[in-house]
């Protein structure tokens, strides 16, 4: 009787625990939810000095490769475009914290966009920016 119980507690401890394990990848959203066009107050900080401040700014998000998400400026601000490899963390869509390109984050509740590039010697004769935007509808 004892060896019964030994297995059928096994048995259920292997299910609960698949059970447990497949739900949480079920949570996580893929990043194409951050896909989209973005406007919202942007500043351009340019090369050769000086900034441009943009009330309506606007950035369009693609998907570019498995856990890639590029980042074009509307061609009239002058920014320069970007690529971040991004993951799904706390229900937004972010990159890592020391990312040379910059910082992004997709809060996908709100379909809010903050996203500031930087300047790195590969990208110093580029237009970096900053924007905080919402999804264009």
């Amino acid at each position: 009787m004892k060896s019964k119980i030994k297995y059928l507690s096994i048995a259920l401890l292997s299910v609960a625990t698949l059970g447990f394990n497949s739900c949480s990848k079920d949570s996580s959203s893929p990043i194409e939810v951050a896909e989209g066009t973005f406007v919202g107050e942007m500043t351009v900080y340019l090369a050769a000095g000086g900034l441009k401040t943009f009330e309506k700014g606007s950035v369009t998000i693609n998907k570019t490769g498995e856990g890639q998400l590029k980042v074009t400026p509307d061609p009239s601000t002058g920014g320069s475009p970007r690529v971040f490899d991004v993951f799904e963390e706390d229900g937004s869509i972010v990159n890592k914290e020391d990312d040379p390109n910059g910082v992004f984050i997709y809060y996908i509740d709100n379909q809010t966009v903050v996203i500031t590039s930087t300047k790195t010697a590969a990208t110093a004769k580029d237009n970096h920016f900053r924007i905080l935007g919402d999804r264009k509808k």
